[in-house]
């Protein structure tokens, strides 16, 4: 995962970029950072390519984190500043749901899974256990198959995150 956030911010140069206000062409660089580290980060995937006119899926193995992702390297500069003020955890994320496509060899498309974490208490205990949900099928799967060719688009939450933030943030009139 760390190098898809690598390769997202990694710095492009443009050799025909035409300027909005004088229209000159010249080379430009690209620098894409994120500029607000958000509460949920979705990360979607590139799973499909348009090769001579048809589709065509990526089935590359995609090495994502369930705990602790951090965000702290792609993160623009006034950012990071600011995280190393703050509280140790604020760019570390955890994953809570994934939608995987698999892909039929027909013309027919494919089809959508989903895993969700859900959080439990067995014995006082506090655990974590993830479902498989496929139509109208729930089931539970093991941690260490969540990791797949299908992963299609990731949902992480802030570590320091908590319901109470959304709450918070829909009073303040946003």
């Amino acid at each position: 995962m760390q190098q898809c956030l690598d390769l997202f911010s990694k710095r492009e140069q443009l050799d025909d970029y035409q300027c909005d206000h004088c229209k000159a062409v010249t080379p430009a660089i690209v620098d894409t950072k994120i500029s607000r580290a958000p509460d949920i980060l979705i990360v979607h995937l590139k799973r499909f390519s348009y090769q001579s006119g048809f589709l065509e899926k990526i089935e590359d193995l995609v090495n994502f984190p369930l705990r602790n992702l951090d965000l702290s390297q792609t993160l623009s500069a006034g950012i990071k500043k600011h995280a190393k003020t703050s509280k140790p955890n604020s760019q570390l994320y955890d994953l809570y749901a994934i939608v995987n496509h698999i892909m039929y060899h027909t013309a027919g498309g494919g089809h959508y899974t989903t895993y969700v974490a859900s959080d439990t208490q067995h014995s006082g205990q506090k655990a974590q256990i993830w479902l498989k949900c496929n139509d109208s099928t729930v089931s539970r799967i093991d941690k260490e198959d969540l990791v797949s060719k299908d992963a299609y688009i990731l949902f992480y939450k802030r570590k320091e995150f908590t319901a109470s933030n959304i709450i918070n943030f829909a009073s303040a009139g946003y």
